[in-house]
C-alpha cells in the first residue's frame, strides 16, 4: 500500500507559504481535503500540469521551483527554531 504524505503528522512541522503574498499553501488532494481548514482554499495545479498556482494571489511556479521554496522556508523555519534540518 502506498503512504500518502496525508498519514504524516503536520501539527509540528511549518507549513509552507506562497512567496508572493504569504498565503499558506495547503493541498488540496482527496486524503488531505478533509484536514483542510474551511476558509482555506488550495493551491491547485496549472492547466499544462507542469506546475502550481496559489489558492490566493494565483502565483505559478513549477514544480521543482515549489519544491526549493518549501525546502528554503522549512530551512528558515529550523535556524528560527534552533532545530537541524532533517532534509
Amino acid at each position: 500500500m502506498a503512504v500518502s504524505h496525508a498519514h504524516y503528522k503536520v501539527a509540528d512541522k511549518p507549513i509552507h507559504y506562497c512567496p508572493e503574498c504569504g498565503y499558506p499553501m495547503h493541498c488540496g488532494c482527496d486524503a488531505c481535503r478533509p484536514r483542510l481548514p474551511k476558509d482555506m482554499v488550495p493551491y491547485r495545479p496549472t492547466w499544462d500540469g507542469e506546475g502550481y498556482r496559489c489558492g490566493n494571489c494565483g502565483f505559478v511556479e513549477g514544480c521543482d521551483g515549489w519544491i526549493e521554496i518549501e525546502v528554503a522556508q522549512y530551512r528558515a523555519w529550523c535556524a528560527v527554531h534552533g532545530q537541524i534540518p532533517n532534509i
